[in-house]
């Protein structure tokens, strides 16, 4: 049996701009439309990833096709506004795209939030140098799994930034996934990124800029789990759970191009997590031969 797991939800954003949060609510509308009535499309996606890296249940990628009744659902909002079929139908498209990134977007934030409450009591261990030496002498001890070299919880030969940040400050990896975090949440309940109304827009560069920097610094948080974190992972006997979660999220991803510097890649190709957990490039392959088939 694993040990016990922290509580789901045990992972608290600290540094947030806002002290209520759309995002918290029951009730998150996005375009008018209730989150919580999307929900049965979304399961239908997690259903089919299977925690065995290089398994699969058919081809997982025309899951991730933006939903036709999505497109039809925009075209025809754009009609009864009086915009031309021809020009509702190219509009109705993008708009349809924007809406199936943002509730991937939530989706994908939901899980990360979970996975890093799972993982951060001992992140913050790992991310300080007294309390570091500490852990390595009590996992020694307990005869526990190895624990990476101390690189204030970032991994091994690199360190993590988030924008406007005093690059002479000595921030660890824990206060950058907190930030972080906050700042994905501080964006998914501001509507004039994630419009609320039935008639507001998405802004022009929603696709472009919004989502793939929040893809990034997610798929930061998932390589400092990968890294840092996996010996409790394994503890927790997590492991297939975190696999078909990054997995699903990996190839989203890749399918939406949203992963705009391969820098980030390297944390997986260039450190012992592909030889010794993941190797990125055997998704990579399975990622190319269902496009094809597409």
């Amino acid at each position: 049996m694993g040990k016990d797991k922290p509580e789901p939800g045990a992972f608290r954003k600290k540094f947030s701009t806002k002290s209520t949060m759309r995002s918290s609510t029951t009730g998150y509308t996005l375009r008018g439309k209730n989150m919580n009535a999307l929900k049965d499309t979304l399961k239908k996606m997690h259903s089919r990833f299977d925690g065995t890296l290089g398994t699969n249940k058919g081809n997982i990628l025309k899951l991730m096709e933006v939903p036709t009744d999505m497109v039809l659902e925009c075209v025809d909002r754009l009609v009864e506004d009086g915009v031309s079929k021809a020009e509702a139908e190219e509009r109705g498209k993008l708009d349809a795209k924007r809406e199936w990134l943002a509730m991937n977007t939530i989706d994908f934030f939901n899980e990360v939030s979970l996975i890093y409450g799972m993982v951060e009591e001992f992140h913050v261990s790992v991310s300080r140098q007294p309390d570091y030496d500490e852990l390595v002498k009590k996992r020694k001890e307990g005869g526990k799994l190895p624990i990476a070299p101390y690189n204030r919880g970032f991994p091994a030969g690199y360190e993590y930034r988030v924008q406007g940040d005093d690059k002479n400050a000595d921030h660890d990896a824990n206060w950058y996934c907190n930030i972080t975090m906050a700042w994905i949440e501080d964006n998914i309940d501001n509507p004039e990124v994630f419009p609320e109304g039935e008639n507001d827009s998405f802004p022009d560069d929603f696709d472009t800029n919004h989502v793939p920097e929040m893809f990034k610094r997610m798929f930061r948080i998932f390589s400092i789990v990968y890294n840092v974190c996996w010996p409790v992972v394994k503890e927790y006997e997590s492991d297939k759970h975190f696999n078909s979660a990054f997995k699903h999220f990996y190839f989203f991803m890749k399918r939406y191009n949203l992963l705009l510097n391969d820098y980030d890649l390297d944390a997986f190709l260039k450190t012992s997590v592909k030889k010794k957990i993941l190797d990125l490039t055997v998704l990579d392959k399975e990622f190319d031969k269902f496009m094809k088939e597409l």
